[in-house]
């Protein structure tokens, strides 16, 4: 059992490196690993996972994770949370597992199915295309049109019951794109804000994190969708690490499964 403390690397591309670190594990060892990220923006950020089961080196792991935060586990997941489990899928034309691709069957808005959105978005097809992927490396989540359009609109219609008045980001030219955008200095209403969920092929519960997670500050006193649309037919779906914030995640290329659970993988 081996464990890399991953904060502190967070300067350097997010946690690109999980994938270089992986590769300098030997093949037995890369088939189960697990991860979780603390949230990027928080001045004290840590995890609170201390690998209880790991007795001989607690001392030294609670210290060092206090430290630095986020971490990548290889071997068993805290065994103490539960996680809830969806197939891992393979490329039809990729050797290997170039990425992580998962099945979804849904997404929900306020806890409410997102209508209007084809099944098949989310899916592969013939020739290696499209599909969804849980990526590390990719700071934001970047969804397939078809599917981006009705999210925004359930979103945007959440935060209008709100009273929220809204705006794009076009005015602010390092986040261009983003919608969705409202004055967050008058709103302190955080846990009212529309939750974003995806629901997992054979998962007996939805990813649904908090909303911190994709509403992001785009400049001072201005939070948007931290959600971008995906134009090309051939796009995948990608759920960047910052959606990925406060979740232990698990890989197990042996029983090809994934695993998560809400974590509070921050030390306040």
């Amino acid at each position: 059992m081996s464990t890399i403390n991953i904060y502190k690397h967070k300067d350097e591309g997010r946690h690109g490196q999980i994938r270089r670190d992986i590769g300098d594990k030997d093949k037995e060892n890369n088939q189960r690993f697990s991860y979780c990220f603390t949230d990027f923006f928080h001045p004290n950020a840590s995890t609170s996972h201390e690998h209880e089961h790991e007795h001989e080196h607690e001392h030294e792991h609670e210290e060092q994770e206090q430290q630095h935060g986020s971490y990548l586990q290889f071997g068993v997941a805290q065994p103490s949370l539960p996680l809830h489990y969806t197939p891992l899928l393979t490329n039809p034309v990729m050797e290997g597992l170039s990425y992580y691709y998962v099945g979804v069957r849904s997404v929900t808005v306020s806890g409410r199915p997102v209508p209007d959105i084809d099944e098949h978005i989310w899916s592969m097809d013939e020739l290696g295309h499209g599909g969804t992927i849980i990526d590390t490396g990719t700071t934001l989540t970047y969804l397939p049109r078809p599917a981006y359009e009705p999210i925004l609109e359930e979103i945007k219609a959440a935060l209008l019951c709100l009273g929220l008045e809204l705006e794009s980001a076009t005015t602010h030219s390092l986040w261009d794109g983003f919608e969705a955008c409202f004055n967050s200095t008058a709103f302190s209403r955080e846990a009212m804000l529309p939750k974003f969920g995806i629901c997992f092929n054979g998962a007996d519960a939805c990813f649904e994190p908090p909303p911190e997670n994709y509403f992001l500050e785009v400049a001072v006193g201005v939070r948007c969708l931290g959600i971008l649309p995906v134009d090309s037919p051939f796009g995948m779906a990608v759920l960047g690490n910052l959606f990925q914030q406060n979740f232990l995640i698990e890989m197990d290329t042996h029983a090809m499964t994934m695993g998560f659970s809400p974590a509070h993988c921050i030390l306040t």
